[in-house]
């Protein structure tokens, strides 16, 4: 559907997609950019964007796809944010905070656009392992901008780190290593201001001192705080602190964001290009698992245990044991069925056993380092427990991998998610 729309001075929109914006003419802005007459700008599903009249007749052409539609709504944020941080010195490193959908993005893009004319190189870290613009997926990244964006997604990514899994809860520490990380590599390449665009996770003691400690780890000189958080205890701040008003953004929903991360996945497995790599046990590190560090279990006690608990095994299916402490942990590999990883866990005389059940394609999510200690994203196909072989799916410019972290989040077959391990794999 295509829509021709007249926008007045100070009138705002929200244009929701999947759609495509075309200025035919009159000025009108998206987060502190002004578009050029003849500029498209596509939003995809499930995302949105605000755009602002700043001529007395501004006319737009709004391609509309299907579930696309356009809003009037007053208070989108520009506005708002801009007289609050109008004279404000936010020094050189600025963290931006808030729960889910309260406009952490926009707002991150729009002080790229107000910063970008004074300072020529702003430094962005997007910390959100599941619903970032500048990595896939499970790994957060950066970019250096050098010009005003509409989108975080147009600019070109820098570093990335691999995290593991698209929730930052359980894996604190590891997001912590990530951000200093980008952050000192963003501080080596010039930026004279960095921004940090956090995660949603906020509501509770952890969140806070989770906070607290990246606060630290990056300087902070201020925290942009958008409503709906707790209180940080004063005492505890020696940043410039502004908590600004929340906009009137676009809700999604958990399967809208889910559907996000999923598009992401697979236009990243479908469209890159990857080899699949056998790696013997041993040959380069691999992090994020416990196997093969235990005592291996008889394979016929094994067998025994697994029919007590109704378990049915299969004669193409590789069987392997160990015990690690207390736990028995169990493989079944099964090289005919093309089924997903997926665990039982149950109690067995004194233990506890852990049984791993896999096809052919496993579809555990793993970051791949290369010699540069730059992050790829790849996955885990099969294991082959007695020969100690992994096979693996790495992208084709990791020319020679030095390390690999197995992550928790599992695929299918089709890139969609399948589950979370709780816990590292095999541990």
């Amino acid at each position: 559907m295509i829509k021709k729309l007249i926008l007045r001075k100070n009138d705002s929109i929200l244009v929701i997609g999947p759609s495509e914006i075309k200025l035919v003419k009159g000025k009108v802005e998206i987060f502190g950019k002004e578009l050029k007459k003849g500029e498209k700008t596509l939003i995809e599903r499930d995302k949105a964007l605000p755009v602002k009249g700043l001529d007395n007749e501004s006319l737009l052409m709004i391609i509309l796809g299907y579930g696309g539609k356009i809003e009037k709504r007053k208070n989108i944020g520009v506005d708002i944010w801009r007289r609050d941080l109008e004279g404000m010195d936010l020094g050189k490193s600025i963290m931006v905070l808030g729960d889910d959908d309260s406009g952490k993005t926009g707002l991150t893009t729009f002080l790229i656009n107000m910063f970008i004319k004074k300072d020529g190189k702003i430094g962005v870290i997007d910390a959100d392992p599941g619903q970032g613009d500048l990595a896939e997926p499970t790994m957060i990244g950066s970019a250096i901008a050098n010009k005003q964006v509409i989108t975080l997604s147009q600019l070109n990514p820098y570093v990335k780190f691999f995290i593991g899994k698209t929730s930052p809860t359980g894996l604190e520490a590891k997001l912590e290593e990530g951000i200093k990380r980008l952050y000192e590599k963003l501080e080596k390449a010039g930026c004279k201001r960095i921004i940090v665009n956090m995660h949603g996770w906020i509501k509770d003691k952890r969140a806070v001192n989770h906070i607290l400690r990246v606060k630290n780890l990056v300087k902070a000189s201020s925290l942009l705080i958008i409503e709906c958080i707790e209180e940080i205890p004063a005492n505890e701040i020696d940043s410039e602190k502004k908590i600004l008003k929340r906009p009137n953004t676009y809700r999604r929903t958990m399967s809208m964001r889910r559907r996000i991360r999923e598009r992401r996945l697979k236009k990243y497995f479908l469209t890159g290009s990857f080899e699949r790599k056998r790696i013997n046990h041993g040959e380069l590190p691999i992090n994020g698992t416990k196997i093969f560090s235990g005592n291996a279990i008889d394979r016929e006690m094994l067998m025994g245990v697994l029919r007590s608990r109704r378990i049915k095994t299969s004669r193409s299916e590789v069987i392997y044991g160990e015990r690690i402490g207390e736990n028995c942990n169990v493989l079944l590999v099964d090289k005919k069925s093309s089924n997903t990883l997926r665990i039982l866990k149950f109690e067995f005389l004194e233990g506890k056993f852990r049984v791993y059940q896999s096809g052919r394609e496993m579809g555990l999510v793993c970051g791949i380092m290369d010699r540069h200690e730059n992050w790829h994203l790849g996955k885990l196909l099969s294991i082959d427990p007695y020969s100690k072989e992994w096979l693996f799916l790495i992208p084709s410019c990791v020319k020679e991998a030095v390390k690999i972290t197995l992550g928790r989040l599992v695929l299918d077959r089709n890139n969609s998610e399948v589950f979370t391990i709780p816990f590292s794999f095999f541990s």
